[in-house]
């Protein structure tokens, strides 16, 4: 009859779409300014690195900020999990970090890619209170490290 539906990406309910409105992204400083730039112009809530923190400011003293403050922090910072003193820090402060599985991409790639898995990453914030790694790939979201697999 009819051809199918595509499903959309876009999760159905109130609760991911308020938390979407309510949630702050924070973007690592390794993404320069243009990411957080274009991100907040597609009407994301973004922190900007250097609004807090001053350049080549450590891991470890950045990350209980963003903790605190209850950020979803974007990096392609792949390498952070593998940084003993880096994921004691994200698991004691309940940091939530979305990382690109490449940091070899352009700054339109990254905004393209976060903006495509925004609802992705929203859901896995849902499901997982944090702490948590998880990598942000074209299609998919998938927690790496303090939770489950999310998409």
């Amino acid at each position: 009859m009819g051809a199918s539906r595509k499903k959309s990406k876009k999760p159905s309910g109130t609760k991911a779409e308020q938390l979407l409105e309510s949630s702050t992204f924070f973007t690592n400083e390794c993404l320069g300014h243009s990411v957080p730039t274009n991100l907040r112009a597609s009407g994301l809530i973004v922190e900007f690195w250097d609004s807090h923190f001053k350049p080549g400011t450590l891991d470890v003293d950045w990350l209980p900020v963003v903790g605190e403050n209850n950020w979803l922090v974007l990096t392609k910072d792949s390498a952070i999990r593998r940084k003993s003193g880096e994921m004691n820090r994200i698991m004691a402060c309940g940091v939530r970090l979305f990382t690109l599985p490449n940091g070899n991409t352009t700054a339109e790639q990254m905004v393209q890619i976060f903006l495509e898995n925004r609802w992705r990453m929203i859901h896995a914030a849902l499901k997982n209170p944090g702490p948590f790694i998880a990598t942000v790939y074209r299609d998919c979201v998938e927690i790496k490290s303090g939770g489950s697999k999310g998409d």
